[in-house]
């Protein structure tokens, strides 16, 4: 029987995540629909750096998902603030930000992805955090599950238009 486990972020890790990210982002091209996204050569290695230090330097974490010895998914976030523009416009809060998650293909459907939410989630809440906020590609429309099954709601939207 497997066994499955979360574990906070250390280095040992780091190459795994790099793997996982550079799947991450070719399921990102994968769906996108105007075909306008487009991962560089070091990438996956820029986007896993940039999760660690705005873990590291605004009081978040990083964790890590194994099955057995492989890791098979990750989620990183930390401690917000409220910029001047939304302390002008909005109701005092603490938001805690989703910076980046991802389950493997392979490993989903065993509510991995549910485990880490509710580590990360539980994480921020005691560092007292009132609110999650995060981005999603509007293409990820498992992502966009996901999110409304566990109560997410949009708050802010971009739009794009290609000019000709």
């Amino acid at each position: 029987m497997s066994e499955f486990h979360i574990d906070l972020y250390s280095d040992k890790s780091r190459v795994d995540i790099i793997t996982l990210m550079r799947e991450f982002g070719d399921y990102t091209e994968s769906i996108d629909d105007i075909k306008r996204t487009e991962y560089k050569k070091g990438g996956a290695e820029y986007f896993t750096d940039k999760m660690i230090r705005e873990a590291q330097e605004y009081n978040g974490a990083v964790f890590v998902a194994h099955i057995d010895d492989e890791v098979v998914g990750f989620i990183g976030g930390y401690v917000g603030k409220q910029d001047k523009d939304e302390e002008m416009e909005a109701v005092p809060l603490s938001p805690g930000i989703m910076s980046e998650f991802f389950v493997t293909a392979k490993s989903r459907g065993k509510h991995i992805g549910e485990k880490l939410f509710k580590t990360l989630k539980r994480y921020l809440k005691n560092k007292g955090c009132d609110v999650l906020r995060l981005e999603v590609f509007a293409s990820n429309i498992l992502a966009r599950d996901f999110y409304t099954k566990h109560g997410f709601t949009e708050r802010l939207i971009t739009l794009s238009k290609t000019l000709k």
